[in-house]
């Protein structure tokens, strides 16, 4: 069995600074990552994410699950802790 590294949803917005308004952000990306995931008939097991601040520092972290993800609920709630974990000042991209 081979397994192939992809890219397959990356998308830049402006910049946030409210907590709500990362959430909400969160959610829409995770939304179309789960569309994206399902029109390509894919899942897979490690999730990145790209965070940016307004100052240009960037920050990448991934977490490796047990079993294949493609839920819009799985992505978020990965993506929500990580946020939570390391703040809300990063613009994810």
């Amino acid at each position: 069995m081979t397994f192939e590294l992809m890219n397959i949803s990356y998308r830049t917005f402006a910049p946030l600074s409210k907590p709500d308004e990362l959430i909400a952000k969160l959610r829409e990306l995770a939304d179309h990552l789960a569309s994206d995931l399902k029109k390509e008939g894919l899942s897979g097991k490690t999730i990145s994410l790209k965070f940016k601040s307004v100052t240009f520092n960037v920050t990448s972290r991934a977490k490796t699950f047990s079993k294949y993800i493609y839920s819009a609920d799985d992505l978020f709630s990965y993506g929500k802790q990580d946020d939570m974990k390391y703040g809300v000042k990063r613009v994810c991209v």
